[in-house]
């Protein structure tokens, strides 16, 4: 067989498998409408709270026929007639759902690394602290206070001690202002179930703290105010190296230099 003839057969070929009536969509066309569909229909029961009007239902899907260059006439022409071609729309389907069998997958699998993301480390002496390790207290900035708090989890520990340890610095020491620190424990019903706030000055400080019983769904709170005195000049005051040591139970703490102890037997 010549150059040409193989050519011209192949030519045949291809128009007998693309043979469809006019404004009929071919397989992949209707594959990715009927997937795109998929994706917003379950993003209508997702968020059913939201998308209640038949209005917003009817421009999602509208978006997804715009998306692929058709119209819902179009679809619904083409899916009366793979219907009438049965092999054909079951080899459609079939890739509908390999394609949504793997974006089941996918977003498993984001789901799994972001709640994990929110965990806590895993260890028995690990630094729990998520926050910026480093910060300024400026009334002038509107950030005369700052509140962080680390949710208990299944990686705390009956029995563990907590350490709070950071480095404060008042760039002008003769200044009246105050900054108190609040190290607390927050139990389920977001109470705070123990409150004890302290006045730190220049340098390094720590704070201990230890439990008997987790908190179940509680959690660590840390607040740092910045009291203004009457007539006290104003400066920034710079907070650095913060870290919240978790120390389980048979890991001994070196409690030198700790401004004070906490217990609860919650």
């Amino acid at each position: 067989m010549n150059h040409t003839k193989y050519f011209a057969l192949l030519m045949l070929l291809f128009v007998s498998c693309s043979n469809l009536p006019d404004g009929i969509l071919n397989q992949k066309q209707m594959e990715n409408v009927i997937y795109d569909t998929h994706l917003a229909e379950s993003l209508m029961e997702e968020y059913s709270l939201n998308i209640r009007s038949k209005d917003d239902k009817r421009r999602l899907l509208a978006n997804v026929y715009k998306t692929n260059n058709t119209t819902k006439a179009q679809f619904d022409s083409s899916l009366v007639y793979y219907s009438a071609h049965l092999t054909e729309l079951m080899k459609i389907y079939d890739r509908v759902d390999k394609r949504v069998a793997e974006q089941s997958k996918i977003v498993a699998r984001e789901v799994y690394l972001y709640e994990k993301s929110l965990l806590t480390p895993e260890g028995d002496s690990v630094d729990i602290w998520k926050a910026t390790p480093d910060f300024i207290l400026d009334p002038r900035l509107l950030t005369e206070n700052r509140l962080y708090e680390v949710k208990c989890d299944t990686n705390f520990k009956d029995g563990d001690s907590l350490v709070l340890n950071m480095n404060i610095n008042k760039m002008q020491p003769d200044s009246l202002s105050k900054i108190y620190l609040l190290f607390a424990l927050k139990s389920t019903n977001d109470s705070i179930s123990m409150i004890d706030t302290f006045l730190v000055n220049d340098g390094n400080v720590k704070l201990n703290m230890s439990f008997d019983k987790i908190p179940v769904a509680g959690g660590v709170v840390t607040n740092f105010t910045y009291i203004i005195e009457n007539d006290s000049i104003v400066n920034p005051v710079y907070i650095n190296d913060v870290s919240l040591m978790r120390y389980h139970r048979d890991i001994k703490v070196n409690s030198d230099s700790l401004i004070t102890e906490i217990s609860t037997n919650e």
